[in-house]
């Protein structure tokens, strides 16, 4: 059968695995592959024993996919998945994949579930009529801090305010970043950078 032949032939099989990366990491590598193909094909039609494309299919493209697999693996971790898929957040998952316009997206949705969710957990702290206390904030900012982490990102004033005497009057700026857009995008484009050059 067909699918027997492509589990068979490294090279049929590579180019399976090629068509599910995002086109940034799929194009180069199938060019190069199907330029040793094509020049493996030339060789063998000209009587050589040519294994070119085989080699490079199940050597250095084999130790590509496995590096690609590794490093969204440190990324993709339990945490963030959940999270992602507990808030409706799906485009985190494709991070690396997203431009400029998609990241804005993502990060006013993101700002967005941070502002309901403080807003939620100051209501379960017994904030009453909007009257924020100090004590409240710091329990919500904390637990708002832990979500980030679990996105890979550094809460503002994290160390200032994590600690056993917190400096309080850095608490209302510092939830104001968590719950805007603007800063979220900044968060989520150097993230995507990172992310995607950890990839290439």
């Amino acid at each position: 059968s067909k699918r027997r032949a492509t589990e068979q032939d490294p090279v049929a099989r590579a180019f399976a695995t090629l068509k599910a990366l995002p086109v940034y990491l799929r194009e180069p590598l199938s060019r190069h592959l199907s330029f040793l193909r094509k020049k493996q094909e030339a060789d063998r039609q000209k009587g050589k024993k040519s294994w070119q494309a085989e080699r490079y299919a199940r050597g250095p493209l084999r130790k590509i996919f496995e590096r690609l697999d590794r490093t969204d693996g440190r990324w993709l971790t339990p945490g963030y998945r959940s999270l992602a898929g507990r808030e409706r957040l799906d485009d985190l998952l494709y991070l690396p994949q997203l431009n400029k316009h998609q990241i804005q997206t993502l990060a006013t949705m993101t700002a967005a579930m941070f502002s309901s969710t403080f807003e939620t957990l100051c209501d379960g702290f017994g904030a009453r009529d909007g009257e924020l206390t100090m004590d409240v904030m710091l329990k919500a900012y904390r637990m708002l801090a832990r979500i980030a982490l679990r996105l890979h990102i550094m809460p503002p004033h994290y160390e200032a305010l994590n600690k056993s005497e917190p400096d309080t009057e850095l608490l209302p700026g510092a939830i104001l970043r968590l719950t805007c857009a603007d800063w979220w995008k900044r968060k989520l484009w150097l993230l995507r950078c990172e992310w995607r050059e950890e990839q290439l």
